[in-house]
């Protein structure tokens, strides 16, 4: 080794300056040094957290590969050194890669999917709330060829269709429950009703879940939904379908069932701001608005709302990004009839909302937010003609279109807050009728059996259940101090609290 110091005295200055030899670990690839020191218990628990991760936020399974997401990653490490005496860790060696991520998903999935079949097998109640879409812009090809002719051609079939299943379920403890069972391609033959029953039943049997005449359905109001979930289950349309389809009608649609909607003067209104909106969106222009306006959508509840709100709120402030051709549409637009129809629809967007709530049971809400909205779309003698269009229309459809089941009304009238349905006095018959009917019927089902009464107990529909976990949900907010626009809805449809005297002074 001297000798060969002696020989190579140039070549080792150049490769080592402090003349000592190299040691074997600056030849070990720093990658795979830093990877042994991981523990596979950490790693393990890593990827499943970045698994999740993905799934939970809709996220790319790349995002971890970003190079921002590995400063972020790299500078939270770095901070926690001081707390650790641990040596320092390259933060991507932590990181899994998209493949693992992928692969971890679908283990997930099989341990999360085989506990809900646990859950769900012990459930005697639950509700399943079924949604069908086509996504247009998707759908099969097929081959087609002319036999005279030498060329090719492909027809796009119909879009791709999904079918989207939740389950909601309240234990005995009034505790909700709300899970996504998945979104299902459908890929059978055709769209028949007893097609798409089995297609249904199909899938919750994979669930260990079975309809009967027990069970709720919660579907739109199409009639192939109607049709589809008539027999072996109590189907209970959506609310919030009923209220977007009529709102739905009255900006876009002409005639309906037959006849005229006369809804000219607020549909002109309509299309001129979706012109406007949707060429700024397609322009750079968009970044001068302190807002960004929103393109109506049919899939998108109250999208009328939506767009012409923001629309109203910025209306100023377009005339300095406008073409020629745009300002002369814009000119057309009254800007007062405006703001009228925006206050019309802001209580609409408020009862959607306050139906759409998942968080507590909403079935005793229906009736008295139904009969808030066609008090809403009574005309006054001010109200100008475009206006008396949209009132008129909407208020006859609602009435007419919008139907309520039985279990609407005994859920209406269990409530504490609304027992009296002093906004619907001419219901309050029928709801204590029905709900002297489900008594007897649940009374003779007791006494019939001949289980404990402790075994009795979970016979209790998810309807009774829901009802009564409303009325506590609705107790407890009327406590509240800060009221949103939720509670004051609720203030104003719910019946009004009984006036206590004055105690006289002696």
């Amino acid at each position: 080794m001297i000798n060969h110091l002696r020989s190579c005295p140039s070549k080792l200055k150049h490769d080592n300056s402090s003349g000592e030899q190299q040691k074997i670990n600056n030849y070990f690839n720093k990658n795979s040094n830093d990877n042994k020191q991981i523990p596979k218990s950490i790693k393990r628990a890593i990827t499943t957290s970045c698994a999740e991760f993905v799934a939970e936020d809709s996220r790319s399974f790349k995002l971890l590969q970003g190079l921002g997401f590995i400063r972020l990653a790299q500078q939270l490490f770095d901070s926690g050194q001081p707390l650790s005496s641990s040596i320092p860790i390259d933060i991507e060696n932590l990181l899994p890669a998209p493949t693992t991520i992928s692969r971890s998903i679908d283990k997930i999935y099989e341990f999360y999917k085989q506990q809900l079949i646990k859950f769900c097998k012990s459930m005697d109640s639950f509700c399943v709330i079924v949604d069908f879409w086509c996504e247009s812009f998707t759908g099969r090809a097929d081959l087609l060829c002319c036999q005279e002719k030498t060329f090719f051609f492909y027809v796009l079939l119909s879009g791709l269709s999904y079918c989207g299943i939740s389950l909601s379920h309240i234990d005995q403890e009034f505790q909700s429950y709300m899970f996504s069972l998945g979104c299902f391609p459908y890929e059978m033959e055709n769209k028949y009703a007893s097609t798409i029953r089995f297609f249904v039943n199909g899938t919750l049997k994979t669930f260990g879940l079975a309809l009967d005449s027990e069970k709720f359905v919660v579907t739109d109001n199409e009639p192939t939904m109607t049709c589809t979930f008539n027999t072996d289950c109590k189907r209970i349309g959506c609310s919030d379908h009923y209220i977007n389809k009529q709102l739905q009608h009255t900006f876009t649609t002409k005639t309906i069932d037959g006849k005229l909607v006369d809804c000219d003067i607020a549909q002109e209104l309509f299309n001129n701001v979706k012109i406007i909106v949707s060429n700024i969106r397609r322009s750079h222009k968009q970044q001068n608005l302190s807002k960004k306006l929103i393109l109506y959508s049919d899939t998108r509840f109250n999208g009328a709302y939506a767009m012409l709100n923001v629309f109203s709120s910025i209306f100023d402030e377009l005339v300095q990004i406008l073409d020629s051709k745009l300002l002369t549409t814009y000119s057309r637009i009254n800007d007062d009839f405006l703001l009228d129809i925006c206050r019309f629809l802001l209580p609409f967007d408020t009862v959607i909302k306050g139906l759409s709530d998942d968080r507590r049971p909403t079935l005793h809400r229906v009736l008295p937010f139904k009969q808030y909205l066609i008090k809403k779309c009574e005309i006054d003698n001010d109200d100008n003609e475009g206006f008396k269009q949209v009132k008129c229309f909407l208020g006859k459809r609602l009435d007419e279109k919008w139907e309520l089941t039985d279990e609407h009304l005994i859920a209406a009238v269990l409530h504490p807050n609304n027992k009296h349905l002093h906004k619907s006095p001419h219901l309050k018959e029928r709801a204590i009728l029905l709900l002297k009917q489900e008594m007897f019927k649940r009374h003779d089902r007791f006494s019939s059996t001949t289980t404990s009464t402790v075994a009795g107990l979970p016979d209790t529909s998810s309807t009774t259940s829901s009802t009564c976990s409303s009325s506590i949900s609705s107790t407890s907010v009327t406590k509240s101090v800060c009221l949103d626009a939720r509670d004051i809805l609720l203030m104003e449809v719910l019946d009004k609290p009984p006036s206590v005297p004055e105690k006289k002074s002696c």
